[in-house]
């Protein structure tokens, strides 16, 4: 019996060192293996929202070693000021924060479409900081081989002496006529466009026009300011328009000495919007996308586009031909979709994406 036991007492010990074996080569290769998939402390890495990995450009270095390089990605905070550039034309746009803004006036000035002063809520948008030019009028035109509807029709209206004529061949590349150009006007907005060439260029631009009420928005912040600049007297620093120096009798072509004409967008950097944009008083009128309806303001709700149809389209800003009252940023009046002269252009508007 003693034997037995002896030589069971014997197989217990060399099982038990075995096991201490396995155990022992098991830890050694666990080991190695974790760590193996540990990342070299000389190696640069970057985060993004949820993962931690090696860049795979980088190179271990010698000597001591070094913290890795770490890149932290963010959303953007959006506010007043901040830009973005459409890649399509290359236009700069300006963001227009969410919120609530004072619409409309009961300025004893306003016209009776022009009221009541209404809070509007809209929801956040981008506009293009300057109104569509020449030159990207002409990139549109370019790539996608667009006839406007003065092209169509074979003529354009031009503001001279005060009047409003009928010129055949005037059109956006002639604006006054055949023998005109605009070789030299690239950075002047657009004009002889109608509601219909205006939507067509922003639907290319992968864009839209802007309603009526983000138009207002965009030129007049969320104080009810008469002007985009605020409420001071007009002058010819803040916008390109007729001032008192275009006082004129319509019958005396000699009085028209002080008519002006289009400028270099972005010219009047005074008169720039509380969201920073330019041009929304003077140079040009802007068609928005609205129709036009007497009673819209009555019952607006939020993010309001106007009225379902009607024969006119809204026009927003005054021009270089208008007087200081057109220039108020509660303005408004209609033109039908195929009207077009040398006083109407155009800005879009862009939806941030859901």
């Amino acid at each position: 019996m003693d034997e037995i036991r002896i030589q069971r007492i014997l197989i217990l010990c060399i099982q038990i060192a075995l096991l201490i074996l396995a155990v022992s080569a098991c830890s050694s290769s666990e080991t190695t293996k974790l760590e193996a998939n540990l990342p070299s402390e000389t190696e640069d890495f970057f985060i993004d929202s949820t993962t931690f990995s090696p860049s795979p450009t980088s190179q271990p270095t010698e000597g001591p070693t070094q913290a890795p390089t770490i890149t932290l990605s963010a959303t953007p905070i959006l506010g007043i000021g901040s830009s973005m550039t459409n890649p399509v034309d290359g236009a700069e746009m300006m963001h227009i924060p969410a919120g609530e803004f004072l619409m409309g006036s009961e300025d004893s000035d306003a016209e009776s479409d022009e009221g009541p002063e209404h809070s509007v809520y809209l929801d956040a948008f981008w506009i293009y900081k300057y109104e569509v030019t020449n030159a990207q009028f002409a990139t549109f035109v370019a790539k996608t081989g667009y006839e406007t509807e003065a092209e169509k029709i074979g003529f354009g209206y031009v503001y001279n002496w005060g009047m409003l004529y009928s010129i055949d061949g005037a059109f956006w590349a002639e604006p006054q006529g055949p023998g005109s150009d605009i070789k030299s006007l690239g950075d002047h907005p657009a004009i002889h466009v109608t509601w219909q060439d205006a939507n067509e260029y922003c639907l290319w631009a992968g864009e839209r026009l802007p309603t009526e009420a983000e138009w207002e928005k965009a030129a007049r912040g969320e104080d009810g300011r008469k002007y985009p600049w605020g409420n001071s007297d007009t002058s010819d620093l803040y916008a390109n328009y007729c001032d008192k120096n275009c006082i004129y009798d319509w019958h005396d072509e000699s009085q028209d000495d002080g008519f002006q004409n289009t400028a270099p967008v972005g010219s009047y950097p005074d008169g720039v919007s509380p969201y920073e944009v330019m041009d929304m008083a003077g140079n040009v009128q802007e068609f928005v996308f609205d129709w036009q309806g007497e009673k819209y303001y009555e019952t607006p709700g939020a993010n309001p586009t106007g009225p379902e149809d009607g024969r006119y389209h809204i026009i927003r800003g005054g021009a270089w031909n208008t007087s200081a009252h057109f220039l108020t940023t509660w303005d408004r009046f209609g033109a039908a979709p195929g009207y077009e002269d040398d006083t109407i252009g155009f800005r879009c508007a862009h939806s941030p994406d859901p």
